[in-house]
């Protein structure tokens, strides 16, 4: 499948705290053509991620009760939060630095993005980061069974 167009995302996996600075993914038939910014982050992800290969367009995050602003060696699993895995081009010297331990090879990214708004067939499926289902009312109803579906689907961390 072919994919173009622009990311901007918020953190990766690997990075200590969230990007200050707006960084710009650019991809071409589904390859990082460019990484723009000039902070050291996106200095650092310009070296890991161009010519890398995006292989998960839009993972999302669905557990109600998973941090926020959260990144674990996988993504986020925040509802509505969206990682896009990329393969890298060649082994990254950061990750192996930054995530000695972890249990994939050296050569995956999760660009993760904690705010947009994604819509197929005209419905909205995630509103600025918040994942559109949990408002369901079939969900709601099977939420009830086990407590405060508010606080069960929108509560955040328990």
């Amino acid at each position: 499948m072919r994919i173009e167009g622009v990311l901007y995302p918020q953190w990766a996996i690997g990075f200590a705290q969230p990007f200050v600075e707006k960084i710009e993914f650019v991809f071409k038939d589904k390859y990082v053509t460019s990484v723009k910014g000039d902070s050291r982050d996106a200095q650092t992800l310009r070296e890991m991620c161009l010519g890398s290969r995006l292989i998960e367009g839009g993972g999302c995050g669905f557990n109600p009760k998973a941090p926020r602003y959260t990144v674990y060696p996988a993504g986020s699993n925040s509802p509505g939060a969206l990682h896009f895995g990329v393969d890298l081009a060649k082994p990254s010297d950061y990750i192996r630095r930054v995530m000695p331990n972890w249990e994939e090879p050296p050569v995956h990214q999760d660009l993760i993005a904690f705010d947009m708004t994604v819509t197929a067939g005209g419905e909205k499926i995630i509103d600025e980061g918040f994942l559109v289902a949990l408002r369901d009312p079939s969900v709601v109803e099977m939420a009830k069974r086990y407590g405060d579906p508010v606080e069960l689907l929108e509560g955040g961390p328990a």
